[in-house]
């Protein structure tokens, strides 16, 4: 307990360790989740609370200490319940929403209507700020267990980084780390010497600061990789979930009908395509790239194209949403419209056979474009996708690489001119405004228009996995086309529907996965290969692929193994342009000639710089570790022997005699024993003279030890034990 009134350093100590574990706990999910808070206003809460609860425990007595803070809390529930309730809903929803993506249960609608809505989180996390700061600062000064302070603390963590892989921002995250540390270095000192302690810790700050600024520029936000148990941890829950329950999600709603939180109805876990009823874009933002995979995939012949998942077909309020049953009504649709033609209708031979093995079950399943018919058990969903009432994961489909669909009767064609080219009012004049400027997009040939078009997408903006959320307010892909420099796959996809919906093509946006299989070979796919491009129809051939993420990044994704000859199919003549829009699988790509320049050199050259970065920072952390390492021994070694009474320093000079006569397997003077005995277990007070007795002989045996070594010895003991000459009094 806090006995007394506590110094100036035991004070600003208290403050310094509670401020940097209550920022470094809030701001971690703030970073990670990207919550909507005011940080400077979630600062000032962590600082102020700091400071404050620092000084009224190192002036008053606990209970006054605790009292003010009930009193405190008693007042702020009273007038400011219904504000805290609703930052808190922000809090947990903007949370939920990324486990909601990554393992599919169904959140509370309280909960979606705060996330959906941006409710602030600020006062929320100010509560757990000024909490965390209370806690800490009691640790500090009551010397008490750090227990409290880790547990409360560890949370922030855990949800950020241990099953998902939500990486805080490195400030926070290494600020929170550097303060724990820094508790824990000095918590021993704290209990034997209360001054000693907070002294300590104030001159560890800089040091400790100095190293993690070094550890985050070894080792920087996007370097981080999950171990491979904390990987393991998502796909063992879902799992875990299915087999605890008989009952499933309703593939055709997305909604889930009593069954266990964590079924998943498609295997995507990004928001823009984890849902097979809607997206909501505004959502949308910067996407890290995880390894993580989700099937596997095995073909006879080289297969680089596509496997469909689902598409949706109405776009509002910046999201995009599937049609419901009433909107299929008098449509004429079809299984056909997702199938192929038969095999004799083709002249085929043999259909080419693709076997797909997920991870974890799915409501739907993930084909091939142009499959002879649905997989085993699916159900085609309309026109949207095929539904996989048992949740099959493993299961084979022949497919043709045509262009044509089966069905393409006139009735289902009149209902997609009349649904798929559906616009918002408001935005629709400023759609037809960009398209009236693209060279081609007034082609009377479908295909012409709409590779015209999306070639203007494909090159107006960079890729980047970084680009931000779009601004409140304002409409996705308007946003993306006027003021964005950078997109990713749902961007160039969203844009490219509505604009082609602007020529009056009719479009729609597809989820699913890229990716290029081997012959003979299984082929592992993951989240990273996660994507969106768009379907456009074409009178008398069906749905069409176009792809307007630039064709240089699917290259890059789809060519680190070696191509294999394609397996003879029709061909509609036309030349590959930068974008793609044939159901057709991609050729490889022509091998560079002997007159292309060699960039392999290069290689060496970048290996080797990085290589010598890698050493020059390596050396610098080694040499501040070991100046932090010194430090500290020596602050541990200063503060036992000249704090305290005579007697409690002389049993401090004596353990340390004891370790010097180790170190060359010599005996300590007899009569130093008897002092050291005297001094610990009698009554008698030890004078000056008696003490600079045992001084004396540690400073004349350090010196000797430094001169009797060797230049190797010398050196682990100057560096690696800090025993220097000048440590005697």
């Amino acid at each position: 307990m806090i006995a007394e009134k506590q110094s100036l350093r035991a004070a600003l100590a208290a403050a310094i360790c509670a401020f940097g574990v209550s920022f470094g706990a809030v701001f971690c999910p703030v970073s990670a989740f990207g919550l909507p808070v005011d940080n400077w206003a979630l600062l000032l809460v962590c600082l102020a609370a700091s400071i404050v609860f620092s000084v009224i425990f190192a002036v008053f007595r606990p209970v006054y200490g605790f009292g003010a803070a009930a009193v405190a809390a008693g007042a702020f529930a009273w007038f400011f319940h219904g504000e805290a309730l609703l930052s808190a809903m922000g809090l947990l929803g903007g949370i939920l929403e990324e486990y909601v993506q990554a393992f599919h249960f169904s959140m509370p609608q309280a909960l979606a209507d705060a996330a959906e809505s941006g409710a602030d989180a600020t006062m929320a996390l100010g509560i757990l700020a000024a909490l965390l700061a209370l806690c800490t600062v009691w640790t500090v000064l009551s010397r008490g267990s750090l227990l409290g302070v880790f547990l409360a603390s560890l949370p922030f963590l855990v949800v950020c980084l241990v099953i998902l892989q939500t990486e805080p921002a490195t400030l926070p995250m290494l600020t929170l780390t550097g303060s724990l540390t820094l508790l824990v270095l000095t918590q021993k000192l704290r209990f034997d010497t209360t001054q000693s302690g907070h002294r300590l810790t104030l001159h560890l700050m800089v040091p400790v600061a100095i190293l993690l600024a070094a550890l985050a520029l070894l080792f920087p936000r996007y370097g981080y990789e999950r171990s491979t148990w904390s990987k393991s941890l998502s796909p063992m829950v879902s799992r875990t979930a299915e087999k605890l329950t008989i009952f499933r999600r309703n593939a055709a709603t997305g909604q889930v009908e009593f069954v266990s939180p964590f079924t998943p109805s498609t295997l995507g876990r990004w928001v823009w395509d984890s849902n097979v009823s809607s997206v909501n874009l505004k959502r949308v933002g910067p996407q890290r790239k995880t390894g993580r995979r989700v099937m596997q995939v095995y073909s006879d012949v080289l297969y680089s194209n596509r496997l469909r998942a689902d598409s949706l077909a109405v776009y509002e309020n910046s999201s995009w949403r599937a049609l419901t049953d009433e909107d299929y009504a008098d449509s004429g649709v079809s299984p056909g419209v997702l199938l192929a033609p038969d095999v004799q209708t083709l002249g085929y031979g043999t259909p080419v056979r693709i076997t797909i093995r997920t991870d974890m079950k799915s409501s739907i399943f993930y084909v091939p474009y142009r499959p002879f018919a649905a997989p085993e058990d699916g159900e085609v969903v309309y026109d949207a996708y095929i539904k996989n009432p048992s949740q099959l994961t493993e299961y084979t489909i022949e497919t043709a690489f045509v262009e044509e669909t089966a069905d393409r009767n006139a009735q289902y064609e009149r209902f997609v001119h009349r649904t798929y080219t559906q616009l918002p009012d408001d935005i629709r004049p400023d759609l037809q405004a960009i398209v009236s400027g693209i060279d081609g997009a007034d082609a009377s040939d479908t295909k012409t228009a709409a590779r015209a078009i999306a070639k203007y997408v494909s090159k107006s903006k960079t890729y980047s996995l970084d680009t931000p959320r779009a601004p409140e307010g304002e409409d996705f892909a308007l946003w993306f086309l006027r003021e964005s420099d950078t997109g990713y796959c749902v961007h160039f996809a969203t844009a490219t529907a509505l604009l082609l919906r602007a020529a009056n093509i009719p479009s729609r946006y597809v989820t699913g996965y890229q990716l290029k299989v081997d012959a003979g070979q299984w082929t592992d796919v993951s989240e990273d290969d996660a994507h969106a491009w768009v379907e456009y129809y074409i009178d008398g051939m069906g749905w069409q692929i176009m792809d307007a993420t630039p064709a240089e990044v699917l290259n890059t994704q789809t060519q680190d193994q070696p191509q294999q000859e394609q397996p003879q199919s029709p061909s509609t003549g036309e030349e590959k342009t930068n974008t793609q829009d044939t159901n057709q699988p991609e050729t490889a790509a022509p091998e560079p000639s002997q007159s292309d320049p060699e960039p392999q050199n290069e290689a060496p050259e970048k290996t080797t710089g990085a290589a010598a970065l890698h050493v020059v920072w390596s050396v610098l952390f080694a040499l501040l570790a070991l100046c932090v390492w010194q430090l500290l021994l020596l602050s541990l070694r200063k503060a036992a022997m000249q704090t305290g009474s005579n007697n409690k320093r002389a049993v401090a000079y004596w353990r340390h005699i004891e370790f010097l006569c180790k170190l060359d397997k010599s005996e300590p003077p007899e009569e130093l024993r008897e002092l050291a005995l005297k001094a610990r277990f009698s009554q008698h007070k030890l004078d000056g003279s008696e003490l600079e007795l045992l001084q004396s002989f540690s400073g004349q045996k350090t010196q000797q030890l430094l001169a009797d070594s060797d230049w190797l010895k010398r050196f682990w003991l100057r560096a690696g034990l800090a025993l220097h000459p000048e440590i005697r009094r």
